[in-house]
């Protein structure tokens, strides 16, 4: 499997964040009302992104948080899985990083 991540945000922020951002970018989901999220848990980033561990994992969310880039959504509980929108300044850095190619 082929990971690809941008070198540019992973220069200015680290790797595992331009990885793990790409990832909430791509499997992101469209609802009626327009806001964009993904659900997801820190196991299941890392079973599409064996390389990194559940530290680092959770490490690159908080710092993707930090930097105003993810929102943590409010979900049940129950489910044991988070969900989280790009928000329109990491959707930005993200596209800005991908058309400068």
């Amino acid at each position: 499997m082929t990971q690809k991540f941008n070198v540019e945000f992973a220069t200015k922020y680290s790797i595992a964040e331009a990885v793990i951002l790409r990832y909430f970018f791509i499997e992101r989901t469209k609802q009626s009302s327009g806001a964009c999220y993904t659900y997801a848990n820190s196991k299941k980033i890392q079973e599409q992104f064996p390389f990194f561990s559940i530290q680092q994992i959770q490490k690159a969310i908080r710092g993707l948080k930090r930097e105003g880039f993810l929102v943590e959504n409010k979900v049940s509980w129950l489910s044991g899985i988070q969900g989280f929108s790009i928000t329109k300044a990491g959707a930005n850095e993200l596209k800005s990083t991908l058309q400068s190619k």
